[in-house]
């Protein structure tokens, strides 16, 4: 990576609940790995890194105070995403309403 050549943003991952950013060191890169996390697959860019689509796995971490009773655990809530009072930014929040789309997370 030089001056010339800076990395390249290729994904916000779950920016709303972690904040983590996915660089590419050069152009192809980023653009490989924005294909993947837009597909959600590997396999999903033109470049033959996989002949196989996989899915994409999904893990998250989460501190808590105490111990869980179980080591891992399923949490299914209905989310959706609502705007912010300042009517610019948007963040995910648990619905009541059950109609709406669930996702699961692990």
């Amino acid at each position: 990576m030089t001056a010339q050549n800076p990395p390249r943003l290729a994904h916000g991952l779950d920016r709303d609940s972690s904040g983590i950013l996915i660089m590419g060191r050069t152009q192809t890169s980023a653009t490989m790995l924005h294909s993947i996390f837009r597909e959600k697959t590997f396999g999903a860019s033109n470049n033959n890194i996989d002949t196989k689509k996989r899915i994409l796995p999904r893990r998250y971490w989460a501190l808590v105070i105490g111990s869980p009773r179980r080591p891992r655990g399923l949490i299914s809530a209905p989310l959706e995403k609502v705007v912010v009072d300042d009517g610019k930014s948007e963040r995910i929040t648990i619905v009541d309403n059950v109609q709406n789309k669930r996702k699961l997370l692990k």
